[in-house]
């Protein structure tokens, strides 16, 4: 002899693990695939280059810095700490001996005169920074 309650349990698991299936494969499908970290970055280097050629050299210097230590954090393992500045980063970054230590520093030094100071940033200078960002990701690819 069956017992009732315990039939009745089972189908419920039964139908639950059901449905939690094909509501999981559902929004499986509806949902589009994650961008994977390096086409983000590259996705940033894009946006730079567009601000370069408008000649938003303040913003793209900020996106410059916030994309290095996006590349640290991806790629190195290495995140800055909320209560690190910029400087202190990049020197961290530059001792941990994974980037070009020279241009990390152009990079915190351009974003410090960008983000602080009161000058406009040159075409000059910004191209330069653009050069050692996308230097020091092509490494952070290596490492």
């Amino acid at each position: 002899m069956v017992n009732a309650g315990l039939v009745g349990i089972t189908a419920i698991i039964t139908f639950s693990i059901v449905f939690i299936l094909f509501y999981w494969k559902e929004q499986a499908a509806k949902k589009p695939d994650k961008p994977t970290h390096s086409m983000k970055i590259s996705e940033a280097i894009r946006k730079i280059q567009q601000l370069g050629r408008t000649g938003e050299f303040k913003e793209g210097m900020i996106l410059i810095y916030k994309t290095l230590e996006g590349i640290a954090a991806q790629f190195l393992g290495i995140r800055r700490k909320p209560s690190q500045t910029p400087r202190d980063f990049v020197n961290q970054l530059s001792s941990s001996g994974k980037v070009n230590a020279m241009q990390a520093l152009s990079i915190v030094s351009s974003f410090e005169r960008a983000f602080y100071g009161d000058k406009l940033v040159s075409q000059e200078e910004f191209q330069q920074a653009v050069s050692a960002l996308e230097e020091t990701y092509q490494s952070a690819l290596r490492a």
